[in-house]
């Protein structure tokens, strides 16, 4: 099963917050995940960061150029932070906080970050 379909099908909330924050174009400041050691969280928090900047659907299309950036690491105003493969260092928080400090470079003056645990 294809990620957007485990969502769409399996996590309601989650469903209701991207579709409601794509209506009235107001996005939650933060949204926190948690599941199961099985679970794809990391891979959720991705489809939920590309759906917010989705131009082209509800959801996550997965073809436009918002969505093939965060795929190919390319998104300038996305950073994931993955402490599965390693400890998270204070020098990595500190460029974080500097980097989305700046000005933004993309097009969507949002700036996305995830922070896997």
């Amino acid at each position: 099963m294809e990620i957007k379909e485990y969502i769409l099908e399996t996590q309601d909330i989650l469903s209701k917050i991207i579709s409601n924050s794509k209506k009235r174009g107001f996005f939650p400041q933060a949204v926190l995940l948690n599941g199961e050691l099985e679970m794809p969280v990391l891979d959720i928090a991705k489809f939920t960061a590309k759906s917010l900047l989705c131009k082209e659907s509800e959801t996550a299309c997965m073809i436009c150029e918002s969505c093939k950036k965060i795929d190919e690491n390319n998104y300038l105003n996305f950073i994931v932070i993955d402490g599965e493969e390693k400890n998270i260092s204070k020098s990595e928080l500190q460029t974080l906080i500097d980097r989305f400090s700046m000005n933004s470079v993309e097009e969507n003056s949002t700036y996305i970050y995830i922070i896997n645990l």
